[in-house]
């Protein structure tokens, strides 16, 4: 599915239980991908982010991707934004500088960011940029499945 180039927004739940779409390509003016946004689209496999993204909220969970690559352009991400997608294998980060990891922390020990910890999911960053994600606040929880990429 390809939406309308000049869309600017999409609203929390859009595509929400949507269980036959497969893929989407964003359109680049969008800059946020809300909370809920492809939640339940069992089917869903693909998906082609915005060069222009900034934020990315919770919006997979049970959906069927295997893999995503994060533009340099994202600078938020919901502590959440990817649990729930047993099917993720690799998360691609473009960027050297690590996006700011989003978290209302309410006591007790924190979890794992990102995704389940007990998923098989690798974390790829760029290469000579590992350190740096793991300075960046709740990246070190995910040191063991954090790996740069060998070739840019």
């Amino acid at each position: 599915m390809s939406l309308p180039k000049s869309l600017l927004k999409l609203g929390p739940g859009t595509f929400f239980d949507c269980y036959s779409l497969k893929t989407v390509a964003l359109p680049d003016n969008l800059k946020e991908i809300p909370l809920s946004l492809f939640e339940g689209c069992s089917s869903f496999s693909e998906v082609t982010l915005p060069k222009n993204l900034t934020k990315i909220r919770a919006a997979f969970r049970g959906t069927s991707l295997t893999s995503i690559t994060i533009p340099e352009s994202v600078s938020t991400l919901d502590f959440e934004a990817f649990y729930g997608i047993s099917s993720l294998l690799t998360i691609k980060f473009e960027s050297p500088v690590p996006a700011y990891i989003h978290y209302e922390h309410q006591g007790g020990a924190v979890p794992q960011p990102l995704v389940d910890k007990n998923m098989p999911t690798k974390i790829l960053v760029p290469k000579g940029s590992r350190d740096e994600y793991l300075k960046a606040d709740y990246w070190d929880l995910l040191a063991s499945i954090l790996e740069e990429v060998k070739s840019q």
